[in-house]
């Protein structure tokens, strides 16, 4: 290569006088061959020395020599590539900098046509080793470029020893597929001289995106964007408009397929993604074995993982906590125990969880969906659908219930007006009522008005019987009988309701099981229940005093009674006192006192009269009771007068003003005496007719008229004899028995 200008050593290039002109002749040739092609000269300035570069039999040269050199022994001629893998070299570039640092890429194509591109650092001494910037074809997986246009390579290094890579070309993954690009590499590590004679060049090779990796080839301005879906081994079926995916008894292993697709510029390098299911942990990653010199995920492409671990649920209450694992693409996925349960489980996939990866979006890294887990045993409680490919399927509803009525506990001993303002309880029945296996952590809430007032879990519900059909029954729900041992699956859950501060008037207090349907059940009927009550102020105390009519001694144990309201018991001093009465006018007919026992037993009788509440306040009443008198009734034929032997049963019923009427009494009558003061008889029950042994039940016997005489039998409470019954009439009505009692 003949040497036609050149500037001598230490003279100043910049100067048109430093130039040497030396016309060529033909005996000065710096030894390339004669069938040489395509030359390329670059120069070395801080080193005084000119590169050249060319092609021979499709392979690359390179070469150094001093400025000025006319002789071929110059120039040794070195064999850049491609060597070993038989690959043949098309076009090439060879650029150096003002600092020292020269370099040469160039085009390779191999045996199978796939073609690759590979740059070297030079240096004095020799080449530097290989790097190569496109991942060529292999036997098994295409090259990652399919061309590229002619003529397009170029290259330029920079004085601070950084070597900058451009090509034209169509690769592999792209879309549209048929588009050619600019593709862009940066390579670090050129020399860099500072007056030193010596310098060693040759480095490792940086990218501009990627974190630093080597080798990353991509789209001019371009990064990945990656996301991830997960697949089921479990076809799904239509409910409401939306696929469920449903695992029942005998089918309740979980085998997910991971896939996670690149929607943008192509990535190199490893993906990790955190998979966690039902609690399990799967730490996923997919190494890169090209060492970032071929994506691992293409645009628009896809990996899947098929061998990821499978949950196998077990169907049988224990402690288990949720295990972590790592998992790299190529192990083999084993089968992992789960005792979590019954009911709705989520899957969430994080696609590079640690953002190793700079994306083009981060919005889409995360995957959610959910499946369920039922059980079912028997017909009843198994349900049938079908799938979306049209095949039968069946599980198990995973009914939790509310068992029979809850009940508000009164924290008054007057709670039918309303409960005060203070705290109450409530009791309610949690069950399993069709048997499933078991559900872990079931809530339980209590809404006031709507609004949540008080949540438990319940850490453990299984289909084991722990109570009895005598302990539910007041609730209104009992199991299937057994000839031993407890019938109802569920336990009694105690809920505190605080009213303190809760407004005077109607509110509904709703009772809900499993409130977010985490346990997918489908009969949602039974998992609530509302109970409508009303709060009210507190009311005045009525301190009561029950006493004789006749001698005013007090009537130890006497009955009292507020109808629709009360009921309570004198002491020994015949005294009682009523609590957080409503406030109000009371009428003398609305508190009743009466002694059923000892003896001798006092009727019924109205207070003395009225009465008025005032809240906050004490109202003192008196009731006086009058000493019974006893009647026997005589049942005589009404034609010929005589007794009647047939057995009968009949009762006798005072019809006298109503003014003197008291109901009550119990074997006896009870006089009172009227506003003339006349004493009178109030009520006789039936059961006093049956007691009488004149009166028998008995079969059957034609209906006749009877006719009554009563006859008076005076207590000895009474001062004086009672004269006979008053201007009332007594009326009796009778028939004729069909059964012996």
């Amino acid at each position: 290569m003949p040497t036609i200008l050149s500037v001598p050593a230490g003279n100043d290039p910049l100067q048109l006088e430093s130039w040497v002109w030396k016309p060529p002749s033909v005996d000065e040739n710096s030894g390339l061959p004669s069938d040489y092609r395509e030359p390329q000269i670059a120069l070395d300035w801080p080193r005084q020395t000119v590169w050249a570069a060319w092609t021979r039999n499709y392979k690359v040269y390179a070469s150094p020599a001093p400025i000025g050199s006319a002789q071929s022994a110059a120039w040794p001629g070195w064999e850049i590539g491609p060597q070993e893998d038989g690959s043949n070299a098309s076009t090439y570039c060879l650029a150096a900098s003002n600092g020292g640092s020269v370099g040469m890429a160039y085009l390779c194509r191999d045996r199978s046509g796939a073609q690759g591109v590979r740059f070297h650092w030079l240096m004095p001494n020799g080449p530097g080793e290989r790097h190569d910037l496109v991942r060529p074809g292999t036997q098994t997986e295409a090259a990652d470029f399919r061309y590229f246009s002619s003529q397009t390579l170029c290259l330029c290094i920079a004085p601070d020893g950084t070597a900058h890579v451009l090509v034209k070309g169509n690769k592999r993954g792209e879309y549209p597929e048929d588009v050619e690009r600019l593709y862009y590499s940066r390579i670090s590590g050129g020399a860099v001289l500072a007056n030193e004679p010596d310098v060693v060049g040759g480095g490792q090779q940086i990218v501009d995106t990627g974190g630093g990796q080597q080798g990353d080839w991509t789209q001019a301005g371009g990064k990945p964007d990656l996301s991830a879906s997960i697949e089921l081994n479990r076809r799904p079926y239509s409910r409401d408009g939306v696929e469920v995916y449903r695992y029942n008894r005998g089918s309740a292993t979980v085998s997910p397929t991971l896939r996670i697709t690149n929607h943008s510029s192509q990535y190199f390098g490893d993906v990790d993604a955190r998979i966690i299911i039902d609690g399990v942990t799967i730490n996923y990653r997919w190494l890169d074995d090209s060492n970032r010199m071929r994506p691992l995920v293409e645009r628009d492409g896809t990996i899947t993982e098929y061998q990821l671990p499978s949950l196998r649920y077990e169907f049988r209450p224990q402690q288990w906590e949720p295990p972590t694992l790592d998992f790299k693409h190529g192990d083999r996925g084993r089968t992992i125990p789960v005792y979590s349960g019954l009911g709705r489980k989520r899957i969430t996939v994080i696609v590079d969880p640690d953002n190793k990866i700079d994306e083009l979006s981060e919005d889409n890294n995360v995957f959610e969906m959910e499946y369920e887990v039922s059980w079912g045993d028997t017909e009843q409680d198994l349900m049938r659908v079908t799938d979306n490919r049209g095949d039968s399927q069946r599980f198990g509803f995973n009914d939790l219930a509310i068992l029979g009525s809850p009940k508000l506990s009164a924290n008054t001993k007057i709670a039918a007006p309303g409960l005060l303002q203070r705290p109450t309880t409530v009791r309610m029945i949690v069950g399993n009522p069709r048997g499933a296996m078991f559900f872990r952590d079931v809530a339980v809430v209590a809404l006031l008005d709507g609004q949540e007032v008080w949540r438990h879990t319940i850490p453990l519900m299984d289909n084991e019987r722990t109570l009895y059909n005598r302990d539910t029954q007041w609730y209104g729900y009992t199991g299937p009988p057994r000839r031993s041992g407890p019938e109802v699956m569920g336990g009694f859950v105690d809920i505190p309701i605080d009213l303190t501060d809760v407004a005077v008037g109607a509110h509904t207090l709703t009772l809900v099981v499993d409130p977010e349907d985490s346990f997918a059940d489908l009969d949602r009927d039974n998992n609530s229940a509302g109970i409508n009550f009303r709060v009210r102020e507190p009311g005045g105390s009525l301190r009561l005093s029950v006493r004789d009519r006749d001698t005013n001694q007090p009537l130890p144990q006497a009955h009292v009674f507020l109808p629709d309201l009360y009921f309570g018991m004198c002491d020994q001093s015949g005294q009682h006192t009523v609590a957080d009465l409503p406030p109000g006018n009371y009428q003398s007919s609305q508190l009743l006192a009466s002694r059923p026992y000892p003896n001798p037993a006092y009727g019924q009788q109205p207070a003395s009269s009225g009465f008025t509440i005032t809240r906050g306040q004490e109202t003192d009443a008196v009731v006086l009771l009058e000493a019974p008198v006893h009647v026997i009734v005589t049942a005589l034929d009404a034609q010929t007068g005589e007794p009647v032997h047939e057995p009968m049963d009949a009762s006798l019923k005072y019809l006298g003003t109503a003014s003197h009427y008291v109901s009550g009494g119990d074997d006896y009558i009870t006089p009172r005496r009227g506003a003339a003061g006349i004493p009178c008889t109030s009520w006789m029950s039936r059961r006093a007719c049956a007691r009488s042994r004149q009166w028998r039940t008995h079969s059957s016997g034609s209906l006749r008229p009877l006719m009554f005489t009563a006859t008076q039998t005076v207590s000895a409470a009474c001062s004086s004899p009672c004269p006979a019954l008053p201007g009332g009439r007594l009326w009796a009505r009778w028939w004729m028995a069909t059964t012996v009692p």
